[in-house]
């Protein structure tokens, strides 16, 4: 009983935590400081973009525009179906569902506050769940143990072929790294969800295998569009920045930190560092595109929706504990 107790505690410190943490952020980033980080993302990333097309190690031949397409067309929705299957995961750890349409509705605003001066991705599903009636400590919870579970699956899965490569230093660190956040990832799954299942355990790792394999992918096929080689390994490891970055929250999207640390990244895997950042910016311009246009025409045919999302920058700074509904 005494360490019941005591597990109790410690899940409502780890709880308390999150929600002050999330709510700490949201408060402190005004819609003008996003406004300003948004301009020198843009800044970076068009800077960056620049100084590699230059600095390419070869003269530039034309893309084979057909890979390209597929990246658009195929890559980026199947981004955004993974993206859809981790919100679906995240209600039902809190014992919710909702519509698929709901959840795909859900996931492309997220999506669009990752490329917009919005509040962004994490903060616009854990409003939609708190609408749902979750707690906010919960919905914060849950939000960050998706989070950590993604960061974890990237880390394993680089780190993993990085070893099969040969790439012994850089693995064994990024393998390390991922196991702590595995072990993270069952602490607070043990502490902050409803259910206990292992198999809504291997759903979440699937959903974040699978996020993490598209991702790869794309870059793979950008970089055969560009006309140069690349290994599994090393598109695992721009798929661990392009994570990183996200992830960390302090631009949107990770729109120019990406790019940065793709290049950063390079020597490490045997890159040109010039190619990596203009094969993660072009990879970028192809999913604003493709996620832009899905949800400019949601806003048209849902107008409502605007105001809705509108709504999340005031409704994430408070720590209260409303209910309410998605609409349908």
């Amino acid at each position: 009983m005494a360490r019941s107790r005591r597990s109790d505690a410690l899940s409502k410190r780890v709880t308390d935590l999150l929600t002050r943490m999330m709510t700490a952020r949201s408060a402190a980033r005004s819609r003008q400081l996003d406004r300003i980080l948004m301009s020198l993302a843009t800044a970076l990333f068009l800077g960056g973009f620049v100084i590699a097309y230059v600095n390419l190690p070869d003269p530039m031949r034309e893309p084979v525009w057909g890979l390209l397409a597929v990246t658009a067309v195929a890559g980026v929705p199947l981004t955004l179906a993974t993206n859809t299957g981790e919100y679906l995961v995240s209600l039902k750890l809190l014992g919710y569902r909702v519509p698929l349409e709901v959840a795909v509705r859900v996931s492309v605003l997220a999506a669009a506050a990752n490329l917009l001066p919005l509040p962004g991705s994490v903060l616009v599903r854990t409003h939609a769940i708190r609408r749902l009636g979750a707690k906010t400590s919960r919905a914060f919870g849950v939000s960050t143990l998706v989070g950590v579970s993604w960061l974890a699956v990237t880390a394993v899965l680089a780190g993993g072929f990085l070893l099969v490569y040969g790439r012994l230093p850089i693995g064994v660190i990024t393998v390390t790294v991922g196991a702590l956040l595995l072990g993270a990832t069952w602490y607070l799954f043990a502490r902050l969800t409803v259910s206990r299942s292992l198999r809504l355990t291997a759903r979440l790792f699937l959903v974040e295998i699978a996020s993490v394999l598209v991702k790869a992918a794309r870059l793979y096929v950008v970089f055969q569009a560009l006309r140069y080689h690349v290994d599994i390994d090393q598109v695992l490891a721009l798929t661990m920045a392009a994570v990183v970055s996200t992830a960390s929250g302090f631009f949107p999207g990770g729109l120019g930190a990406t790019e940065v640390l793709s290049a950063a990244i390079s020597p490490l895997i045997g890159l040109s560092p010039a190619v990596s950042l203009l094969v993660a910016a072009i990879d970028r311009l192809l999913g604003i595109a493709v996620l832009g246009l899905l949800a400019a025409v949601l806003l048209v045919h849902r107008p409502e929706l605007v105001e809705e999302v509108a709504e999340t920058t005031a409704a994430v700074e408070t720590s209260d504990d409303g209910q309410g509904s998605i609409p349908q």
